[in-house]
């Protein structure tokens, strides 16, 4: 019997973290770069279909802001905190599933954000793969 409910996962994964960076010169802070905050919580779904596997994945990936300190320069920067929302599926196959082919879109929202106080990530992109196991 046939269950959708024996295939739905719900996940949630969260880290909380505080670093204090110190310098020689006798400063210190917490402003160090680091989110205090970062989660990716989602739904997995697992189905057995034409003798293979085929897995999605759909999660939000979510960060807070941070705030760096500079001692050279006495500046603080802050980086804005977000959430992007993305889908994966991947199909296994072949002997003991060894091959897969793998489709992701990741930020569908197309939302701007940064990891670090420089850089900004792409906006929606896709990425596609096929792997095999040895």
């Amino acid at each position: 019997n046939f269950k959708p409910t024996d295939h739905i996962f719900p996940y949630a994964s969260m880290t909380w973290l505080r670093r204090k960076t110190e310098w020689g010169s006798g400063v210190s802070t917490y402003d160090s770069g680091v989110a205090g905050f970062t989660a990716r919580y989602g739904v997995k779904t697992e189905l057995e279909v034409f003798n293979g596997r085929w897995n999605t994945d759909t999660y939000l990936r979510s960060k807070t802001a941070s705030k760096s300190y500079s001692p050279s320069t006495n500046e603080t920067t802050r980086v804005a905190g977000y959430t992007t929302l993305n889908f994966a599926t991947t199909y296994h196959f072949g002997p003991q599933k060894r091959y897969m082919v793998s489709a992701e879109a990741i930020n569908i929202t197309n939302q701007l954000y940064s990891y670090g106080d420089s850089i900004y990530e792409p906006g929606r992109h896709f990425n596609f793969k096929l792997s095999a196991k040895y």
